[in-house]
């Protein structure tokens, strides 16, 4: 086998080395490769665990290590921990939103918080250890506090939920083992994947589970900042474990003449030996053809883009259930037992009204995606003579299954890859509402994520 010098630095560390690390692997590397490799250097009788964010990697990884490896995500780790320690526990995804109901329990009250209390909950858990006050979390990850928002109220909802252990949510998996520093299991090696995605509380837990850490990820991949992970989660890793560090630069994924785009970003990406020279064009026109993808920083543009490939009797979905499903609540919000003409009216004066309020506020970003919702909306209103046969739309066009030309936000798009990649609006990135520097870092990765999903043909179209 035929390893490159980084991962054979690794394979080194990990049979003679001592200490916990982190290998930083940018785009295309081979990092479950790697990991898989470096599995095979341990001796067979020590206590290994693998933690990926997502099951069918774990899985995938489990059946091809030729010994007993336990792999799992991070939130089944967290699960076991707390159904080892609390007799009968059961998972409710709602709970946040069912102690919301008892502490609010008129619907036209509690309508105007409960998204924002739920959001805080869940942000509160997931920085555990950072003393945020409830305003420096709203600011720092663009939660809109409503006019009725009480921090009394919050901190009633979010004491009641912490201290129900009867039932937990999918964030208290993650959190009740390190808020009631319950007994974590301990292993000799334990190997986690995505770090870069990891939250301040999701580092905590790993940090406790393993005599020897090693957590592999790209820093310049951290785009969840929004969901709560930590912007800086490799750089805290290092840190806090003190950890050595090994490089893992060497791309396979993709050809040269779209490394040289990436390297604008990201230097340190390698190419492979006797990889393609591949193509990066400039084109005024989208020509892409079923298994292509086409991606953009918004939703808008995707869904004017796939309307116009459905007209014209071609397969194309926008990627992303959830963003259809998100259009449909403001619909909802609005109200949908109007005429067609009427609710559109109406929307567009409850949109008026929610960006300047939201603009008084500073919230730039959320701004932005109350516009992008709306502009979606109006496009696929077109040639619909009941606001029923918008939601339909909707419900056709957004899928998580892949059919035809697949159009995707670059968030959604991290992970994938494909032959021939397209970048609609490329002037959106980096998004230029993005005013906080870990939001302006974080656009460059996603411009970064964008461009390495590219196989063989890069195409920006303006």
């Amino acid at each position: 086998m035929n390893y490159s010098k980084y991962q054979q630095d690794i394979f080194d560390w990990i049979k003679d080395g001592s200490g916990h690390g982190v290998v930083v692997a940018r785009a295309g590397s081979g990092k479950t490769f790697t990991i898989e490799h470096a599995l095979k250097f341990l001796d067979h009788d020590q206590e290994v665990l693998f933690l990926a964010f997502n099951k069918h990697i774990a899985t995938e990884l489990k059946s091809r290590v030729p010994f007993n490896v336990e792999a799992a995500t991070l939130n089944s780790f967290g699960w076991r921990i707390c159904r080892d320690n609390v007799k009968g526990v059961r998972l409710d995804a709602r709970k946040t939103l069912n102690v919301i109901k008892s502490v609010i329990p008129d619907w036209k009250e509690r309508v105007k918080v409960q998204g924002c209390i739920s959001r805080l909950v869940g942000l509160k858990k997931a920085t555990w250890g950072i003393s945020y006050t409830i305003e420096e979390l709203a600011n720092k990850f663009d939660v809109d506090l409503p006019q009725e928002f009480e921090e009394a109220v919050f901190d009633e909802v979010f004491d009641m939920c912490i201290q129900n252990t009867r039932s937990m949510d999918f964030d208290d998996q993650i959190f009740m083992p390190i808020y009631y520093k319950w007994k974590i299991p301990a292993y000799d090696w334990v190997f986690v994947d995505e770090a870069q995605d990891l939250s301040p509380t999701q580092i905590a837990l790993v940090a406790t589970a393993g005599a020897r850490i090693v957590a592999v990820g790209d820093d310049r991949q951290a785009i969840y900042g929004f969901r709560g992970a930590d912007p800086t989660a490799i750089n805290n890793i290092i840190n806090a474990l003190d950890a050595h560090v090994m490089p893992l630069n060497v791309c396979y994924r993709c050809p040269s003449s779209i490394l040289d785009e990436a390297r604008k970003i990201v230097p340190d990406i390698e190419d492979a030996p006797g990889c393609k020279v591949g193509e990066v064009r400039h084109a005024r026109k989208l020509e892409a053809v079923d298994g292509d993808y086409v991606l953009c920083r918004t939703t808008a543009p995707l869904v004017q883009a796939c309307l116009k490939m459905i007209a014209v009797g071609k397969k194309a979905t926008v990627k992303g259930r959830a963003i259809g499903q998100s259009l449909v609540a403001l619909m909802k919000k609005v109200g949908m037992d109007s005429a067609i003409d009427t609710f559109l009216g109406e929307l567009d004066d409850f949109v008026e009204m929610e960006v300047a309020r939201l603009e008084k506020k500073g919230r730039e970003t959320q701004v932005q995606a109350m516009e992008d919702k709306h502009t979606c909306i109006e496009l696929l209103a077109a040639g619909c003579k009941a606001v029923s046969e918008i939601v339909s739309k909707i419900e056709t066009i957004f899928a998580d299954n892949v059919v035809g030309v697949v159009f995707c936000t670059v968030h959604r798009a991290k992970g994938l890859q494909a032959p021939n990649i397209w970048i609609i609006r490329p002037e959106l990135m980096p998004f230029p509402k993005a005013k906080q520097g870990w939001q302006q870092l974080q656009e460059m990765n996603l411009k970064y994520v964008a461009i390495t999903r590219a196989q063989e043909t890069l195409t920006y179209v303006s």
